[in-house]
């Protein structure tokens, strides 16, 4: 296995994450046609899950070789990591009841940043499906000052590839 981004995409999903900072959490769900992926055709723009900010993000930062935007959420997401002790920007930040049922994922932004150690869509859950009840419930693209804002982290992962 080999890490599946390059130090230059690294930065680059980094950037392209930046970039949504404040944009609205929204719960994809069929009657909002939100796919959760920033994709065309949805009935809120510029609105994420946790997953469709990780997945977006990606995709734009290897411009458009890493495309999961559909397909990824949270578990598939770890399903694709190594597990680390030693997390580096850009790295993912995973949550949930167990390695099994992972709800939601972060992005590792580092110790010594100044705004939070992790970023990412939050404050939302099932429940916020429209950008009316995401402004209702601060749920938006933020940062936290610890991974560990929620008690439910089960650990840091790097995107990995096989080299088959």
């Amino acid at each position: 296995m080999s890490n599946l981004l390059t130090e230059d995409h690294r930065k680059a999903f980094i950037e392209a994450a930046l970039r949504r900072k404040g944009c609205l959490y929204c719960w994809p769900n069929e009657e909002n046609k939100y796919s959760g992926k920033d994709l065309k055709g949805a009935t809120y723009s510029n609105v994420y899950d946790c997953s469709g900010l990780v997945t977006s993000s990606l995709y734009e930062g290897t411009g458009g070789k890493i495309d999961h935007r559909t397909s990824w959420n949270a578990k598939k997401l770890m399903d694709n990591c190594a597990m680390v002790n030693d997390p580096k920007p850009g790295d993912l930040a995973f949550y949930g009841p167990s390695p099994a049922i992972v709800t939601h994922v972060m992005i590792y932004m580092g110790k010594s940043r100044k705004e939070g150690a992790v970023y990412g869509a939050s404050g939302g859950d099932s429940t916020t499906t429209t950008p009316e009840k995401a402004a209702e419930r601060d749920a938006k693209v933020k940062f936290h000052k610890n991974h560990l804002y929620r008690s439910d982290f089960l650990g840091f992962g790097r995107l990995v590839t096989n080299d088959d």
